[in-house]
C-alpha cells in the first residue's frame, strides 16, 4: 500500500495545471461586481430608512405614540433587510435611531452607523372623550376665542353729492341688539339701520349717528362734517306775453308770442309750446296760428347737471288769421262785390296779394288794401268765369319778416 500511495503522490506532484489569464480576469470581474452591488444596496437601504423616518416625523400628530410607530416602521425595515436597527429615547423625548449594516465579507468594510435625531415633539392635544371619536383632535381648553364685534357707529353715505330732490342712502354696520339714531343735519332723524332721506333744500350737511347696545347701554357716536352736499336745481320758471296786446291787437304786424326764462346762463333750455313747436333758446318767440289754450313747458339744466322743469297753461287771444271770406259775388249790388281779407282792412300792415286760377295763372295782384279783386282779369278786363280761385297773401311784420297766408275763394255770379 505504501508503494501505491507513493506512486499516486508522485504523479500528483508532477501534474502541472496550465495558467489561463482570461479565466482569472473573468473571476475577478465577477467578484468586483458583487462587491459594488452590495455596497449600493446598503447605501439605498440607509437612504430609504432616513426618508421613511423623516416622513413619519412630519405627519405624525400624536407625539406620545411617535416612538411606538417609529419602532414598528423600523422593525418592518429590519425584517426586509436583515439589518439590525437600534432605537433609543432620551429624557427630552429625542429619538436616536442607529442602523447598523453588516460587514461586507468581500471588501472587509466596517459597520456603517447612521443616526437620525428628532427634535422636540409638538405638544400633544387633548383627545375627545367620545369613544366613537377617539382619533379626532379636540382644541385645547384655552380662553374663548369668540370674535366679538366692537360697537361701531361708522357709516357709509351713497349719492352724497346729488341734485336737490334726489334720494340719499345711508348704511351703518348692522348688528343684533343695538339701536340706531341718525341725525341728517336738516332737522330730520331716523332709527333705521340703513335709512334713505330726501333733503328739501340745497346745501352742505353734517350727519351723525349714535349706536347704542341695548343690553349694556353703551353707545358709540360718529359725526361726519360735510357728509352730504345737495346741489341746487336751476330755476325753470318762465313768463310769456303776446306782442299784439301792446299794439292795438295788430297780430299781422306783431304776430309773436314771447317766452322769457327766469334763469339766465344755464347750460340748456328745452321748450315745448303745446302746438307742436319746440325751441332751445333761452327767450324764444313763436307764432300761434289759432287762439285758444295751450300747455307750454320748459326743461332746463345747470352747470352741475341738475335738471328742473315747469309748465303752465297759456291763453292766446289773437289768432294769426286774415279772416278772408270763402266766396264773393261781384254783381254790383253793393254787397260782397270785392274780395279782400278783412284783417288787411282792419290793421295797418304791409302786404302783397295774388289771385290765381286753377291753371296757376295770376289773374290779379295788389298791395293796397283799398284795391281788392272785383272778379275781372286784373280788375279791368273781361269778367272771369265763375268757380274756385286761389289767393296768396304775404304780410310783413314790424321787423320786415314775411309771413305767407293761403286760401281759396269761390267766384259767384
Amino acid at each position: 500500500m505504501s508503494n501505491l500511495e507513493d506512486i499516486i503522490k508522485q504523479k500528483v506532484d508532477q501534474f502541472d495545471v496550465p495558467f489561463n489569464e482570461a479565466h482569472w480576469e473573468t473571476m475577478e470581474a465577477k467578484l468586483h461586481a458583487l462587491k459594488i452591488a452590495k455596497v449600493k444596496k446598503n447605501i439605498f437601504l440607509a437612504a430609504g430608512v432616513i426618508a421613511i423616518i423623516g416622513v413619519i416625523s412630519v405627519f405624525l400628530y400624536d407625539p406620545a405614540n411617535k416612538t411606538e410607530q417609529l419602532v414598528h416602521q423600523t422593525n418592518e425595515i429590519n425584517q426586509n433587510s436583515n439589518n439590525p436597527v437600534t432605537l433609543e429615547q432620551n429624557s427630552n423625548s429625542q429619538i436616536n435611531t442607529e442602523i447598523e449594516k453588516t460587514h461586507n465579507q468581500n471588501n472587509n468594510n466596517p459597520i456603517q452607523k447612521i443616526e437620525i435625531e428628532l427634535e422636540d415633539p409638538i405638544e400633544t392635544p387633548e383627545l375627545s372623550s367620545n369613544e366613537n371619536d377617539k382619533n379626532l383632535l379636540v382644541e385645547p381648553k384655552t380662553e374663548k376665542s369668540i370674535n366679538k364685534l366692537s360697537l361701531s357707529s361708522e357709516f357709509i353715505v351713497y349719492n352724497n353729492r346729488i341734485c336737490l330732490g334726489e334720494e340719499v342712502s345711508f348704511e351703518a354696520i348692522e348688528r343684533k341688539n343695538v339701536s340706531y339714531l341718525w341725525d341728517f343735519g336738516d332737522g330730520s332723524t331716523s332709527t333705521k339701520a340703513n335709512p334713505k332721506h330726501v333733503y328739501l333744500n340745497d346745501g352742505v350737511y353734517t350727519v351723525n349717528l349714535t349706536v347704542t347696545d341695548i343690553n349694556s347701554g353703551k353707545n358709540d357716536y360718529n359725526e361726519v362734517k360735510r357728509a352730504v352736499e345737495i346741489l341746487p336745481l336751476p330755476n325753470a320758471e318762465f313768463s310769456y306775453f303776446e306782442e299784439a296786446e301792446k299794439h292795438d291787437d295788430n297780430k299781422l304786424k306783431y304776430p309773436y308770442t314771447n317766452f322769457i326764462a327766469k334763469a339766465k346762463g344755464l347750460d340748456s333750455y328745452t321748450w315745448n309750446f303745446g302746438n307742436g313747436q319746440t325751441n332751445t333758446q333761452s327767450n324764444p318767440k313763436i307764432i300761434y296760428d289759432k287762439k285758444g289754450s295751450f300747455k307750454a313747458s320748459l326743461i332746463v339744466k345747470n352747470s352741475f347737471g341738475c335738471i328742473n322743469s315747469s309748465s303752465k297753461m297759456i291763453t292766446i287771444d289773437y289768432p294769426f288769421n286774415l279772416f278772408a271770406p270763402n266766396a264773393f259775388s261781384p254783381n254790383q249790388d253793393g254787397d260782397n262785390d270785392i274780395f279782400i281779407p278783412k284783417a288787411l282792412l282792419a290793421w295797418d300792415v304791409q302786404f302783397e296779394m295774388l289771385i290765381k286760377n286753377k291753371s296757376g295763372d295770376v289773374v290779379f295782384k295788389s298791395t293796397d288794401k283799398y284795391n281788392g279783386w272785383n272778379g275781372k282779369l286784373n280788375n279791368s278786363g273781361t269778367d272771369l268765369e265763375p268757380g274756385i280761385y286761389f289767393w296768396q297773401v304775404v304780410t310783413y311784420d314790424i321787423d320786415g319778416i314775411p309771413h305767407q297766408h293761403f286760401g281759396k275763394i269761390n267766384l259767384l255770379k
